[in-house]
């Protein structure tokens, strides 16, 4: 039996960052599910998690304003509460957390859902969890970017980001599917993505 637990543990901690799929709403039953029914789940193992936060995918999130699928004030705060589950991660100092904020969330509905969870946001971080967040900082043409930075921003700062003024999409590292650290460019503002200052790095 330890043997089989040991596996289990094993494969929750290999297992793919993205494997929650798109519905958030699911989160505390992915993170407390037993799959092998060993008494072994994946909260006290996995070390990496990627969730794509999107309400063209998960209809509880979504309200339609002319004709547009976007996010809600409610399906915003189903997001905060959803990620406040993560405090059952068991071992959350390096865990990495990666949140995509997906099709029917951009320019105002992405500073909204964020300013939703930024106290859940600032909590995780205390407790050592990595946790970056990728969208789309303004219309909903342009490329995902990494804007976590938005949370040590200030609002001046922010929105010369979004108006463009601080932002050539060449200056920033958008990748995110493998969560894997890269090199972060800098954009002009003097901070990169994820807000750290230039002269702390």
């Amino acid at each position: 039996m330890d043997m089989a637990r040991e596996v289990a543990a094993a494969y929750y901690r290999a297992m793919p960052a993205d494997r929650l799929g798109y519905d958030i709403t699911r989160l505390r039953d992915f993170l407390v599910y037993d799959h092998f029914h060993l008494d072994v789940v994946p909260a006290e193992h996995i070390r990496h998690l990627r969730i794509t936060v999107s309400p063209v995918e998960c209809a509880r999130l979504s309200m339609v304003i002319n004709e547009t699928i976007c996010i809600s004030e409610a399906g915003q705060q189903i997001v905060n509460m959803r990620l406040k589950e993560l405090d059952l991660i068991q071992h959350k100092v390096g865990f990495r957390l990666t949140v995509v904020l997906g099709f029917g969330i951009w320019g105002a509905w992405t500073e909204q859902t964020m300013e939703a969870f930024r106290g859940t946001y600032e909590a995780l971080k205390a407790e050592g969890i990595e946790f970056r967040v990728y969208g789309q900082s303004s219309k909903a043409h342009y490329p995902v970017l990494r804007i976590d930075g938005y949370f040590k921003m200030s609002r001046e700062q922010w929105y010369e980001f979004v108006s463009g003024q601080a932002r050539d999409e060449g200056d920033f590292d958008v990748e995110h599917s493998d969560d894997e650290d890269g090199s972060e460019r800098v954009a002009r503002y003097g901070t990169t993505l994820d807000g750290k200052d230039l002269e702390a790095e």
